[in-house]
């Protein structure tokens, strides 16, 4: 199926991560949302 795009063009998806916690799991939603901002998916 043809879809009008060429080949070589680049598929940009936008993803919003929103990452929550209360006490320790506020804790943890802190880590693990550095570690996304910090990763190779982020970019």
């Amino acid at each position: 199926m043809y879809d009008g795009r060429d080949d070589d063009s680049e598929v940009v998806s936008k993803w919003h991560i929103y990452v929550t916690g209360h006490s320790l799991g506020g804790a943890l939603a802190t880590l693990l949302a550095l570690e996304f901002s910090s990763s190779q998916l982020a970019k």
